[in-house]
């Protein structure tokens, strides 16, 4: 239902883009649309983990498929993941369409190999010995990187509407303030 609702949205978004066409040209994508419309639209996000469970229906692959091809250019991102990346869990066309990746520890190299599309990098997360260690490839580059963790806790308190709890950062302060600066 979820993916039908998607799709619905994205055709519904094809129509509004042909509407303010400009001699005949549609917009390229969703900031070209945003510059001209009278009504901006929203990005939206599917995100899916667990995902070689659901992408073992042939129906939901096309989908899928349709989604991550179609549906960037209308504004409709979609972030997929899963325990095992193997061609027989994901079909290797549908893996094609996510340039960005990320990889952590992995159990194989074929997992590795497959989420990195390089044989090489696929066997680096089979030696991360700390957690939340991976590898990201975006943009055609390869990268490790440290990600952090969310504790319960915190995740209790963001989804009760509390106040977070915000541990010590992990980066100095004259850095973190940069990064305040950044953001704001």
């Amino acid at each position: 239902r979820m993916i039908e609702a998607l799709q619905a949205e994205m055709e519904s978004r094809s129509v509004a883009f042909r509407q303010v066409a400009q001699g005949g040209i549609s917009p390229d994508d969703l900031d070209a649309y945003n510059a001209i419309a009278e009504t901006r639209l929203p990005r939206l996000w599917f995100i899916g983990d667990e995902m070689n469970t659901y992408l073992g229906d042939r129906v939901v692959q096309e989908r899928m498929a349709e989604l991550a091809r179609g549906g960037r250019k209308w504004g409709i991102h979609v972030a997929l993941a899963a325990h095992t990346w193997r061609d027989a869990d994901i079909p290797r066309g549908l893996s094609a369409m996510f340039p960005s990746r990320l990889c952590l520890r992995v159990s194989d190299d074929t997992s590795g190999r497959v989420t990195l599309n390089d044989a090489r990098r696929g066997r680096e997360p089979l030696k991360f010995r700390l957690q939340r260690r991976a590898i990201l490839l975006a943009n055609g580059v390869y990268q490790k990187l440290q990600l952090y963790y969310v504790t319960p806790e915190q995740q209790r308190a963001w989804f009760a509407g509390g106040e977070p709890v915000v541990p010590a950062s992990p980066l100095p302060a004259a850095e973190m303030a940069l990064v305040q600066r950044s953001l704001e």
